[in-house]
């Protein structure tokens, strides 16, 4: 039983070294994306369509969200589908209470540079 213990033992060291080296590496990668992306936040707030967003005579824009990703938009503008990837997207129904929240940190570490 001593040598299953010994062989265990082993085992469970050489997985923490590794856990361990996972863990700087992947450290060091996510300080390289942010140094690459930049700590910029986008937020987007759909507004509702009105009938001065488009033009006579052509189809009204259609702006969806998919409920269950709240970081995308697509628009389907003038005959063009556009998809956005973006850090939050709040739909036209958000209230300001459920905007704010997450907009003003935003705001306060821009004035903060």
């Amino acid at each position: 039983i001593q040598a299953e213990i010994t062989v265990v033992t082993a085992s469970n060291k050489n997985l923490m070294e590794k856990y361990e080296r996972e863990v700087v590496l992947r450290k060091k990668y996510h300080d390289q994306l942010v140094e690459l992306r930049g700590n910029i936040r986008v937020l987007c707030r759909v507004k509702p369509v009105t009938g001065s967003d488009w033009e006579e005579g052509s189809d009204p824009p259609v702006v969806w969200m998919d409920p269950s990703v709240d970081c995308r938009v697509r628009v389907m503008y003038k005959g063009r589908a556009r998809s956005f990837e973006l850090d939050k997207v709040f739909p036209f129904q958000a209230t300001q209470e459920e905007v704010t929240p997450q907009q003003t940190p935003t705001l306060e570490g821009f004035t903060q540079l």
